[in-house]
């Protein structure tokens, strides 16, 4: 996967997904997979596992990964964020329930 870099990423536009670069974390893992799932495309951008990551936190508020960034919008990075983000970006392959008692 190639990667860019924050600095790359912060003046790019479309969806950008900061991810741990060269590690198959769990959480970033789940991240990708939904958005293969639902057919979003993404660019992948850099984040450093256990390094300061001080232009991401710059740019995100934080300096770890998962962060979906679309366009000019607030950075999502919470997973339930994310999850209701990525389902209301594209109608086709629901994530979850249209029914609100069959989500709960």
């Amino acid at each position: 996967m190639k990667y860019l870099s924050v600095e790359e990423a912060v003046d790019a536009a479309g969806l950008r997904v900061v991810l741990t670069a060269g590690v198959s974390g769990p959480w970033g893992e789940a991240v990708k997979a939904l958005l293969v799932y639902k057919g979003i495309e993404f660019a992948p951008v850099a984040q450093v596992g256990g390094g300061a990551n001080e232009a991401l936190q710059a740019w995100t508020g934080q300096s770890s990964a998962p962060v979906l960034v679309l366009d000019d919008s607030p950075p999502v990075s919470h997973w339930l964020d994310q999850l209701h983000f990525i389902e209301r970006l594209k109608d086709e392959n629901p994530l979850l329930p249209a029914d609100m008692a069959a989500r709960a």
